[in-house]
């Protein structure tokens, strides 16, 4: 009796797996066109805000300055009086004359030495020794020069980029610290700041192009991808910063619109969402073959509640792929059929 009811029980897994392999459904692989990208809220944003600081302790001078100006870079802003640079400064002025007498002397001195070498009333070496002398002393007038023209450069603020004033936080004859803020510059060269969700951010690339439309202009702007991060303050979104392909777009700080991808194709490989399956960092589809099925690697070029389009190698329309248990099957007897996903 114990011998028939083992028999009968193996029958019965005999035909669940039979049932199991027989429900395994797999669907073509068709050409769908992909449906339009949504639209995504967009904000003009600055690419950079300016803190503008003295590299000195010192008392500001010549300072004309008012919050909403405009102001194009290297436009003079301010002059930094400091009794200490000035005092370093004349030590400097001091040096380089005394240093310019020097080489003049020595300049003479050669060309005495040249016309003695030339009638043989000296050596070559000597000759030599003085070209040296006046190199070293014409070494040393340059390197003073430009230690003034540093120490110069520090009494003088100019402005590092074409922006707009947006806030001045000192007036003429004030004392300032060195690194102490005295205006902040908001750059005229902005980007646009579009937030996405999810696993939408993976499929982002730089150097992707979308068209920006500006709720107060009816012309839209093209852009491309520049930057992708991760949002620390959302998480699970992405902050994308895009570009304005030309130099001089008609935009302004803080202007709101709507933005769209670009998509390379209309049409593409379709198959329904389900049928993926990510493994090391990679999506992946099984292939139904006569034997079996194969793992084809592909990239996700779009994606919706139900469908994924998609391209890969090895892979056409009308392939069939397998829809049904296919993270089961995919890593079914893993340790045999492992695949390097590289």
């Amino acid at each position: 009796m114990k011998r028939y009811f083992l028999s009968f029980m193996f029958f019965l897994l005999f035909i669940q797996q039979a049932q199991a392999k027989i429900n395994t459904s797999y669907i073509k692989v068709s050409l769908k066109k992909i449906p339009p990208q949504p639209q995504l809220l967009a904000k003009v944003i600055p690419q950079r805000i300016y803190k503008l600081s003295s590299s000195i302790n010192g008392r500001i001078s010549s300072f004309k300055i008012n919050t909403g100006e405009n102001i194009y870079k290297n436009s003079f802003i301010a002059n930094i009086t400091s009794p200490t640079i000035s005092s370093k400064e004349k030590i400097l002025k001091k040096e380089i004359a005394q240093t310019k007498k020097n080489f003049h002397i020595k300049q003479s001195i050669l060309n005495i030495l040249q016309n003695e070498y030339r009638k043989h009333l000296i050596s070559k070496e000597i000759l030599l020794e003085n070209k040296i002398k006046l190199e070293k002393t014409k070494t040393k007038m340059k390197t003073l020069q430009i230690k003034l023209q540093s120490l110069q450069a520090q009494k003088q603020l100019y402005s590092p980029v074409n922006g707009k004033i947006i806030n001045v936080f000192a007036a003429n004859g004030d004392y300032v610290k060195a690194g102490e803020t005295i205006l902040k510059i908001i750059s005229t060269k902005n980007r646009l700041l579009v937030r996405v969700y999810g696993e939408e951010g993976n499929k982002i690339k730089i150097g992707q192009k979308g068209w920006f439309y500006p709720q107060q202009s009816s012309s839209p702007i093209l852009v491309k991808v520049n930057a992708i991060i991760p949002n620390p303050n959302i998480p699970g979104t992405w902050n994308v910063y895009l570009n304005s392909v030309k130099q001089k777009p008609n935009w302004f700080t803080g202007e709101v619109g709507k933005f769209i991808f670009i998509t390379k194709s209309h049409y593409a490989m379709a198959v329904p969402k389900k049928s993926l399956v990510m493994f090391a960092g990679k999506w992946w589809v099984l292939k139904k073959t006569t034997d079996g099925f194969q793992k084809i690697r592909v990239s996700l070029l779009f994606s919706n509640n139900n469908y994924a389009w998609i391209k890969g190698k090895n892979l056409n329309i009308g392939d069939r792929i397998i829809v049904s248990k296919v993270y089961q099957m995919f890593h079914e007897n893993f340790s045999k059929n492992y695949e390097d996903p590289n």
